[in-house]
């Protein structure tokens, strides 16, 4: 089995530990098991996006077939406002 290393800022390993605490797991247990669900979920929009959003605004709201720019790419540290 491979390891990684990982480096956190305090807050965010004091989270861990503690979600990891809260589910009776080890931190490295309860990170191997969100990493492999974060690489198996699909890009896209969630099922029942547009249906939810639809209901907010009451106006009909199309799935896109295709995002122009897919939102992974946007890096918005280098966007100059």
């Amino acid at each position: 089995m491979a390891s990684l290393t990982i480096y956190l800022d305090k807050d965010t390993l004091k989270s861990v530990e503690t979600a990891a605490k809260r589910c009776g797991k080890s931190v490295s247990d309860w990170a191997k098991e969100h990493l492999a669900e974060a690489s198996r979920t699909k890009k896209g929009w969630p099922d029942g996006y547009f249906e939810t959003i639809a209901d907010f605004g009451g106006t009909e709201i199309e799935d896109p077939s295709e995002v122009a720019v897919p939102l992974d790419d946007i890096l918005l540290d280098l966007i100059e406002l």
